[in-house]
């Protein structure tokens, strides 16, 4: 199985956001950080600022949690996702994740999860510093 993952540098993250705004375009048309599947933490503190990225775990909690199996694994791969057709909203995915990444989308109310725009993610492409990369 081939399984590459967004690598986040934080130290080349500028806080722009261009990575969660092209994501929530490419999967809903919208420019909304609230929307994308990608979430940056700011520490004002320390003047820095990290995203943070769905790691498609090998133990999956999210996967395993889902009462539905609604969450499925590509065996090629390795990419995690969300059969929308199948999401009951029900949140389990959501306190499962170890990374806090997975939200519940506000209207449609069911959840959502980097799918790595299916091996070419855009998050990657878009960042201007080079902060992410697909290894």
């Amino acid at each position: 199985m081939s399984k590459k993952k967004i690598i986040v540098d934080s130290k080349l993250c500028i806080g722009c956001r261009q990575c969660a705004l092209c994501c929530s375009f490419v999967h809903e048309n919208l420019y909304s950080v609230n929307l994308s599947r990608i979430t940056i933490i700011t520490n004002e503190e320390e003047c820095n600022n990290t995203p943070i990225v769905c790691l498609h775990c090998d133990d999956a909690p999210c996967e395993n949690s889902c009462p539905v199996n609604a969450i499925e694994r590509n065996s090629q791969t390795g990419i995690l996702k969300i059969n929308q057709d199948i999401c009951i909203g029900c949140k389990l995915c959501v306190k499962a994740c170890p990374q806090n990444v997975i939200k519940i989308h506000p209207e449609k109310r069911k959840a959502l999860k980097c799918d790595l725009c299916n091996g070419d993610p855009e998050c990657v492409k878009n960042c201007p510093t080079n902060a992410l990369k697909f290894e």
